[in-house]
């Protein structure tokens, strides 16, 4: 879909940069006329995170420096994986749009999977189902989706 794709809409309990690594050529050309990625995604607290807000902490500065922590850990020194790299340049680009929903409480994590590739005009096709976004799961899991096309 990134071929003829403008934008891409994405929801998802899981996402991680190898999924970048698994779009290849059409998602370069997607970026390269201008897609643009918006991500709503979810980030595992701990329990020591969870205790944080327990006692007070806001759910937002906990999850931040969850986030903090694992973005140093995935773009610290050595790490060079093409799905980074793509990650790093979207960003840099302004390509893509991150939202981290966090939980009300608790250690749950927003779980919903939904995307919609919009193209030109009305042209759009969204789909809806269990596939998180990352190589495991688009290249080894067994995975069921719904697909729902415009009808332009």
């Amino acid at each position: 879909m990134f071929g003829v794709a403008c934008r891409y809409d994405r929801a998802v309990g899981y996402f991680s940069s190898s999924a970048l690594e698994c779009f290849a050529e059409p998602f370069g050309r997607f970026v390269q006329f201008g897609g643009t990625v918006r991500l709503v995604t979810s980030v595992q607290l701990r329990d020591v995170d969870v205790a944080a807000i327990e006692a007070g902490q806001s759910v937002e500065a906990v999850c931040e420096e969850r986030i903090l922590e694992i973005i140093e850990r995935e773009f610290g020194a050595g790490t060079t994986s093409s799905g980074l790299r793509k990650f790093g340049a979207l960003l840099e680009a302004g390509c893509l749009e991150i939202r981290i929903a966090t939980p009300a409480r608790g250690r749950g994590i927003y779980h919903e999977k939904v995307g919609v590739f919009y193209g030109e005009g009305d042209d759009y096709v969204a789909f809806s189902g269990s596939t998180n976004e990352s190589r495991e799961a688009l290249e080894e899991n067994y995975e069921c989706i719904d697909v729902f096309p415009s009808s332009g």
